[in-house]
């Protein structure tokens, strides 16, 4: 039987041993052949597997012993909020993304005579979880004690007892004499040997050693985590009969820009710290994975932060001014500066209370706010509700020096760069078979169709080795205009001449580039040489540079 509340049984459990054993009756008269049925209760309020002896007393006939097994489950441990609900729960609401941490403080409840170690660890429960049981691997002990750092505390090795010798015979006159062992001395009378149907209040038991790895498989319930949640402190005592607090804290921190709902738990591992006294082996008690665990379940929602912008001024945030405002009547000096405002409205669209914080650069300030800024200097907004900022873009005559004294400036600045890219119609040229010693001539449009210059040059890589003059490019290298109209000069008519010195296959490759970081093009040319006559071109005549210098 597990006590919590009732006053008999506080009063049987005020001893702080975790049980007390009530006989009903507890004495009597039985007559000749009568038999009478003894009732046990047990009351307790500490876990564990109690052994025990009930003595009989008959007058005039001594006393026997009967053993007593019991094995008591459940943990003295409660959350305070379980008094209410056997579920305890604990709700954090929606919250923006991002938002600023929200810490809760649980009271926990220890109504057993023993000072307990309890260990939190923090379960995620995803949906569509299929996973049944965990594989849990421990190496030496699952939960070690720690300090106040985290750390694992280490355990004071015990100093080694003297090693003592055997008394040895007298011998005079030596330094390492000893007298032999007087029949009369303690240490010479026996030990008393129990009798074996009696049994000490104190029974020692040698501990067996742990194994170093253990393993073991549970229901699977959830993913052990860091986050959202996180408790502290992760290790802690809760003294016998007196309460402790953990700080639960939801992060809202969500990569998803839909939001999420998260729905997590923790778990309490519970080691005694201490054990009752004058119970020193007559109990054993089970720990940590072995026992049944605290549990408090934890939900909270995570909602983008959106807010809607409705701007004051039709052109949105742009702040127009002209450098002569500057100038006062009669004064040859100008002002030090003066401010143009604008402002926007903002709408809090989410279920959840939205802090936010205005930062703006020079030239720009921030001047003001309906409702006003808070101590932390942030915003807050419940949700549908809506604040209205100020900014003024603030002119001087240093930032007129600065925009090259132009007649007016627009901030923000939107900038676009736009960059030349070159096309080819054609990025393969074959010049077929070609008469040895005849040069060929094609040709290919290089065209430049954005709105920037462009400055190009080609390079030629052989695949073989030929003659430099095989395949000439000309030009090789100029200038392109932007596209602007139809007449500018945008696009360049470019040849390729081919000369066959050997009868054998050539291929070779152009590479054009630009020196503003056009995207280069590849152009692959190739033709084949013959001394047959039937191929010689009479239309597609070419004069050979080399032979005309000549």
């Amino acid at each position: 039987m597990y006590a919590r509340s009732s006053k008999l049984q506080q009063q049987l459990l005020k001893t702080n041993k975790g049980v007390a054993i009530v006989p009903t009756p507890s004495k009597g008269y039985l007559g000749p052949y009568e038999e009478l049925v003894v009732d046990l209760a047990l009351y307790s309020d500490m876990w564990g597997t109690y052994e025990d002896d009930i003595t009989l007393y008959i007058r005039d006939h001594g006393s026997f012993n009967i053993p007593v097994t019991a094995h008591v489950t459940g943990i003295p441990l409660q959350f305070h909020m379980a008094a209410v609900t056997k579920e305890p729960s604990l709700r954090f609401g929606t919250l923006a993304s991002n938002a600023k941490s929200v810490t809760r403080t649980v009271r926990i409840n220890n109504n057993g005579p023993v000072d307990t170690r309890v260990d939190w660890q923090m379960f995620n429960v995803l949906p569509g979880d299929q996973q049944l049981i965990d594989f849990v691997v421990s190496y030496g002990e699952p939960f070690p004690k720690r300090d106040a750092d985290g750390n694992v505390a280490r355990t004071p090795t015990p100093p080694a007892p003297p090693s003592s010798r055997a008394p040895t015979e007298y011998i005079p006159n030596t330094p390492d004499s000893t007298l032999a062992p007087s029949a009369k001395s303690p240490s010479a009378s026996p030990s008393p040997t129990p009798r074996p149907d009696s049994k000490t209040s104190v029974v020692e038991k040698t501990p067996s050693s742990d194994p170093m790895i253990k393993v073991m498989l549970r229901k699977h319930g959830g993913h052990e985590a860091c986050k959202p949640f996180t408790i502290e402190p992760k290790q802690m005592v809760i003294p016998a009969r007196d309460k402790g607090f953990i700080k639960v804290t939801f992060n809202p921190e969500s990569a998803d820009p839909m939001g999420e709902s998260c729905n997590s738990y923790i778990l309490g591992y519970l080691n005694p710290a201490s054990d009752c006294l004058g119970l020193e082996g007559l109990v054993s008690r089970v720990s940590g994975y072995h026992m049944e665990e605290m549990k408090l379940n934890l939900a909270g929602c995570i909602e983008p932060a959106l807010l809607k912008n409705e701007f004051m001024d039709d052109e949105g945030l742009r702040f127009r001014g002209v450098a002569s405002d500057l100038l006062r009547d009669g004064v040859t000096t100008p002002k030090a500066y003066y401010c143009i405002s604008n402002g926007t409205k903002l709408t809090n669209l989410t279920e959840a209370l939205l802090s936010f914080k205005i930062d703006v650069s020079h030239p720009f300030l921030f001047t003001k706010s309906n409702p006003p800024v808070g101590e932390d200097n942030l915003i807050s907004l419940k949700p549908n509700a809506s604040a209205e900022i100020y900014i003024d873009f603030c002119v001087s005559p240093d930032q007129i020096a600065l925009v090259a004294k132009h007649e007016e400036d627009e901030l923000p600045l939107h900038a676009s760069l736009v960059l030349p890219s070159l096309e080819v119609d054609s990025q393969e040229i074959n010049f077929g078979t070609c008469l040895i010693g005849q040069r060929k001539q094609k040709t290919f449009m290089l065209k430049n169709r954005t709105r920037s210059h462009s400055m190009w040059s080609s390079k030629i890589t052989f695949h073989s080795a030929c003659p430099t003059d095989t395949f000439v490019m000309e030009p090789s290298y100029g200038h392109l205009d932007a596209h602007i109209t139809h007449v500018t000069k945008s696009d360049v008519l470019i040849a390729v001449s081919f000369l066959a010195r050997e009868e054998r296959d050539y291929t070779a490759q152009y590479t054009i580039s630009g020196v503003l970081g056009e995207d280069p093009l590849t152009i692959t040319v190739m033709g084949t040489g013959s001394f047959d006559e039937k191929h010689e071109d009479m239309l597609n005549l070419v004069i050979d540079p080399l032979t005309s210098d000549s």
